[in-house]
């Protein structure tokens, strides 16, 4: 904080604020502090800006905060696809990095395409929750001749819950 503060008096030149690292360092700190009585605090979760639009790293600008279940991490995803049939070699197929606070469910169409560029599609694909929902059930079969196979995630929508009788 003091070295930001020392960028921007304005006996310090102007072209010390206009280099790249020295912005993202600025955002990185603008997205996870703030002072208050003159003592620098950590942004509480509910007033950060979202994963995908903050800096979480001054050393590396994509690089986001993400978390699954009870696992936190800033950096990035990385989805393997792996050859599992029986009697055969297990291979690695397929790697595809993204940010990792992108949903894995968008991946699963992206996974399925570069597989079908490689000849490498199987007939059958077996994915955990996270890469299926009812619509890839579906487009996987019609698109890519795929069956999908993996559990679906419980509706936890409010619709889906069973009504509870007025008294």
């Amino acid at each position: 904080m003091q070295l930001l503060e020392k960028l921007w008096d304005e006996t310090t030149p102007i072209h010390l604020r206009q280099i790249q690292t020295v912005e993202i360092m600025r955002l990185t700190w603008v997205h996870q502090y703030f002072v208050e009585r003159g003592k620098v605090r950590l942004r509480p979760a509910k007033d950060l800006p979202p994963a995908g639009q903050r800096f979480d790293s001054p050393y590396d600008p994509e690089a986001h905060y993400a978390n699954k279940r009870t696992t936190t991490w800033v950096g990035y995803k990385v989805h393997l696809t792996e050859s599992c049939d029986e009697n055969q070699m297990h291979l690695i197929t397929n790697v595809l990095t993204t940010h990792a606070h992108l949903a894995d469910v968008d991946q699963t169409e992206k996974v399925h395409k570069a597989l079908k560029l490689k000849d490498l599609l199987p007939s059958e694909h077996i994915v955990d929750s996270a890469y299926v929902d009812s619509e890839l059930l579906v487009t996987s079969q019609s698109r890519y001749e795929v069956t999908l196979i993996g559990p679906t995630r419980p509706n936890s929508s409010w619709q889906a819950k069973p009504l509870k009788h007025m008294i």
